[in-house]
């Protein structure tokens, strides 16, 4: 299973054979080509035709092909040959990676109801390797991919600290967004209104806002005592989470009455955001010598204070 995959309509895929997704069909630049035919989406990539490709390809390519990372960066002393190269490897990548709906369920990929939809990209869901009913080989769609999983972890989350004796769970939503655009040039630039000459330049403008939101659940709280444990097997993120088992283990063994967690929805699988801002520089028509990214980022953390039931005495 690929951990990006894109969406096409039913009449632009080229015919897929199962099992072959999982081999590898490109070689590392500098290395003989791949001697397999490409498709039509392939040929126009070879033609110069890169950067209306999604960026999550674009990204999930990089991450398995890092040398690919020049066609982003902006590399104007590479030798046009190896860049052929690179462009042909990134061709095979994306070609490997379309899929139409009916081609993507023949092969196994899963997904929410109303998905797939043509023009999407999708990302492998983090517990997909896992026997699990609800998240197995299961993709989320790229464009809410970090927020899902938040969502996903936070409910797990209250269902274990339910089950632990909560008589009393508080989740603060904060919010912090960042607006801001950067142009920083060491050649020159055309981009619509911008243009510039062959001075170096740079300028940055920013603007940061912070909102906060609060639910709170009252509850009556299970029935728990000094020799109960919660049940493991029942919670798939809890292995994962630390600080969740510092809690487990404190409520457990030590009573605990009151604890506080915090979720953020950047993690270790989340979007690298500056790759990211490096494709759309690129998409929006960027020289090898500039960097230019338009930045609208909102990052989620979440709050979560709980409080627990008294554990009665030994006895009682």
């Amino acid at each position: 299973m690929l951990d990006t995959i894109h969406i096409i309509d039913e009449y632009l895929a080229k015919p897929k054979q199962l099992g072959t997704t999982s081999d590898q069909n490109f070689t590392m630049a500098g290395s003989k080509p791949t001697d397999k035919p490409l498709g039509a989406l392939a040929i126009a990539l070879t033609q110069q035709i890169l950067w209306p490709l999604p960026s999550p390809i674009v990204q999930a390519a990089i991450s398995s092909i890092p040398s690919l990372a020049s066609l982003v960066s902006g590399d104007g002393g590479e030798d046009q040959t190896v860049r052929a190269e690179k462009e042909q490897l990134l061709a095979a990548f994306v070609e490997r990676a379309t899929f139409s709906p009916a081609q993507a369920k023949a092969f196994g990929y899963r997904f929410q109801p109303g998905h797939p939809m043509a023009g999407k990209s999708y990302r492998r869901h983090p517990l997909a390797d896992f026997s699990i009913t609800e998240t197995e080989n299961l993709y989320i769609p790229s464009e809410s991919y970090d927020s899902h999983v938040m969502e996903e972890r936070e409910s797990e989350l209250i269902r274990l600290l339910v089950s632990l004796g909560a008589t009393r769970i508080s989740i603060t939503k904060m919010t912090s967004g960042s607006q801001g655009s950067r142009v920083e040039t060491g050649g020159s630039l055309n981009v619509g209104p911008i243009a510039s000459t062959e001075a170096s330049y740079k300028a940055n403008s920013q603007l940061t806002a912070a909102t906060t939101d609060t639910r709170v659940f009252n509850l009556s709280g299970c029935p728990w005592s000094a020799s109960k444990q919660v049940d493991r097997s029942a919670f798939f993120w809890l292995a994962f989470e630390p600080s969740w088992k510092a809690v487990v283990f404190a409520r457990e063994h030590g009573g605990c009455t009151e604890a506080s967690i915090e979720l953020k929805e950047n993690t270790s699988f989340s979007e690298d955001k500056t790759v990211e801002l490096s494709i759309k520089a690129k998409q929006m028509g960027g020289s090898a010598s500039v960097g230019l990214g338009d930045k609208n980022d909102e990052e989620r953390t979440h709050l979560i204070s709980v409080q627990f039931s008294p554990i009665p005495p030994t006895g009682q």
